[in-house]
């Protein structure tokens, strides 16, 4: 994977080194965290589907999910934005609208960045969190005996995206007895929502607004293009982060998905030199997926580890600790085992397939 062998050649290159590594550097000295993420146009987002509203919610959403899984309370956040010279001050507005809602729920403040001309869109975020009164999490924290834990759905953004091109974007939806459902292709996944709502609509869209325009059961939230992770549930990661930082003494494990379930599994585990092992049947996911994945061809447990962009969180943590988190927040998808001759452990039907590697992964060289 080259973007991992690129890390490797930074930290060979730079003589300090020591705070590379997690998806949030803790520089206890100062008493923060700090995170920092780019998002590029046809990469991360598209605009053939995106609102700027939408593109400013996510910009800021993935930071605070790095922030939260780090364990400390998200402050500070800096924002560059690179723009086509034809972007309008609409654009503009309803971008940073997204910020200023989010800001408004978890408190932050945006205190700079930069603005430059460019031919594509590029938005460039960095986070900074305070870690007082908070235990601060790392990769290399996993220990033998440990449960894994995780929160919310996997499988479902990977699901939606591939019902997104399914379409070209241009899927309609319609109202049915205050349930929104898709129209015409997708009537065979009819327990799927897609609402096209208007720019100045999102703000109550994202918020978790009226369930209608969420979904018909609170299935599949379309973190890709639509939706992405909403205030809910993004509250719900802050509590839970919460928590974990503020209950548990001792050090511990703790990620986020959003390049994927195997990858915040992977990465622990080889941060801690311990073995992971999942019980597949336990892992959180929309059963629907299944027959998304039918009509994809392509085997659905690939997308709920490899899929990426569900926003999760992952946590190794002891028993003893575990008791002190409400069990309504977790679930418990594995444990964690002296190291053996792989990294990941995945059982299932009786069989155990082993992950070594994230070739699999999203590549973004690739």
């Amino acid at each position: 994977m080259k973007e991992l062998e690129f890390l490797k050649i930074i930290q060979q290159t730079l003589s300090k080194n020591t705070h590379i590594g997690d998806d949030c550097a803790h520089l206890k000295d100062l008493g923060i965290v700090v995170t920092h993420d780019s998002l590029v146009e046809d990469i991360h987002f598209c605009t053939k589907y995106s609102t700027p509203y939408q593109i400013g919610y996510k910009s800021i959403m993935v930071n605070l999910s790095d922030i939260f899984a780090s364990g400390a309370v998200p402050k500070y956040f800096t924002i560059s934005l690179s723009l086509p010279k034809n972007t309008t001050g609409k654009f503009v507005k309803e971008f940073y609208k997204a910020v200023e809602d989010l800001s408004k729920e978890f408190d932050f403040e945006v205190i700079g960045g930069d603005i430059t001309g460019s031919d594509k869109i590029f938005v460039s975020v960095c986070a900074i969190g305070l870690t007082k009164g908070r235990n601060i999490s790392s990769r290399s924290h996993a220990k033998a005996g440990d449960y894994v834990i995780t929160t919310g759905v996997h499988g479902s953004s990977a699901a939606q995206l591939f019902l997104l091109k399914e379409t070209g974007g241009k899927a309609k939806c319609k109202m049915q007895n205050e349930k929104c459902i898709l129209a015409e292709k997708l009537k065979r996944c009819p327990s799927l929502a897609l609402c096209r709502a208007k720019p100045d609509q999102m703000s109550g869209f994202a918020r978790g607004g009226p369930k209608s325009l969420i979904s018909r059961e609170g299935i599949l939230f379309p973190f890709h293009f639509y939706l992405f992770p909403s205030f809910n549930h993004l509250l719900t990661l802050k509590k839970l982060s919460s928590d974990i930082s503020t209950k548990i003494k001792r050090d511990y494990a703790m990620m986020d998905t959003s390049d994927g379930l195997a990858d915040a599994l992977f990465k622990i585990a080889q941060a801690s030199n311990i073995t992971i092992s999942v019980d597949f049947d336990k892992i959180p996911y929309d059963k629907e997926i299944e027959n998304i994945a039918q009509m994809a061809k392509i085997d659905f447990k690939d997308w709920i580890f490899y899929g990426g962009e569900d926003f999760q969180l992952i946590a190794c943590i002891d028993a003893e600790n575990l008791e002190q988190l409400s069990s309504d927040s977790y679930t418990i998808i594995g444990t964690v085992k002296k190291k053996s001759d792989n990294f990941v452990e995945i059982i299932f039907d009786n069989k155990v397939t082993t992950i070594n590697n994230l070739k699999k992964t999203f590549n973004h060289f690739n």
